[in-house]
């Protein structure tokens, strides 16, 4: 049975992916890497008895629980991201130095004799925003440059956090998952694209986006032991048109371009705003 990790199961990404990969048909096993056991298991009791299912609590600072989560996966989903432009955020290279120390931890030292295990993919969620090219011809440049602005610290943490994750490219498969806007809605299906398309794309099909790629174990011609999406950046477009956008987009753009140039306002009005 193939297995897949997930961390940060309990997020809007991390939620949908598990709900995507409990629906596949035959079974699949997940492993579900959380800080909180109790708040994964209010948004699905039925993974209580689910036997396909195990939940590791721990934090990211126990790599010992992470390697064990990660060990013999077929692909790990790290879907951490922060979800407010917080001045200084790092939740995206918290992770990414985690997961590389576990994935070290899994390592057999120069000293043992055994063989060394396989290393899962990692399915990284980032965003077409750090990566301007996606675009294309989706969004005029000053529209690119303000949403990059709004949500400045996040694409920050996003692209500190792609640079350290990339510099172990040598032995760690990866792959980035870039899409634009993200809205809650129902599936519209989703297009696996290198070029983003107008609209905004909803978190179901992203998870959808995310666990085909990592489902795919086709390789590179002519290149042993590649695997065709390691290093790709990729971002995803709904498969119909119709992906509402969130109400709330004309007051966070506005907010977020406060926390961008003055963070200094943030400790004392970050409580504040909604």
């Amino acid at each position: 049975m193939p297995s897949y990790a997930i961390l940060g199961a309990t997020g809007q990404i991390g939620g949908n992916i598990l709900t995507v990969l409990l629906a596949k048909q035959p079974p699949v096993e997940i492993h579900c890497f959380v800080r909180t056991k109790a708040k994964l298991l209010k948004a699905h009791p039925d993974l209580a008895s689910a036997s396909n299912v195990t939940i590791y609590e721990a934090g990211l600072d126990d790599t010992a629980a992470l390697a064990q989560c990660i060990k013999d996966t077929r692909a790990v989903f790290l879907t951490a991201a922060a979800s407010e432009n917080v001045p200084g955020c790092e939740v995206a290279q918290q992770q990414t130095r985690a997961i590389i120390a576990a994935l070290k931890n899994l390592l057999p030292s120069s000293q043992a004799n055994e063989k060394a295990p396989a290393i899962p993919k990692l399915v990284v969620i980032s965003s077409a925003s750090v990566t301007p090219r996606l675009f294309g011809a989706s969004a005029p440049w000053i529209m690119q440059r303000m949403v990059h602005l709004a949500f400045y610290h996040i694409y920050t943490d996003l692209e500190k956090a792609e640079a350290v994750m990339r510099a172990e490219s040598h032995w760690i498969p990866q792959v980035y998952v870039k899409p634009g806007g993200l809205t809650h809605d129902a599936a519209h299906g989703h297009v696996l694209a290198s070029e983003l398309k107008p609209g905004f794309l909803s978190f179901v099909d992203l998870a959808g986006a995310m666990v085909e790629v990592a489902g795919d174990d086709g390789g590179v011609e002519g290149v042993e032991g590649k695997w065709r999406w390691d290093g790709v950046d990729v971002t995803v477009n709904p498969a119909r048109e119709g992906t509402r956008v969130e109400p709330w987009l004309p007051y966070i753009v506005p907010k977020g371009l406060l926390w961008t140039f003055a963070p200094w306002l943030y400790p004392y009005l970050g409580s504040w705003l909604p």
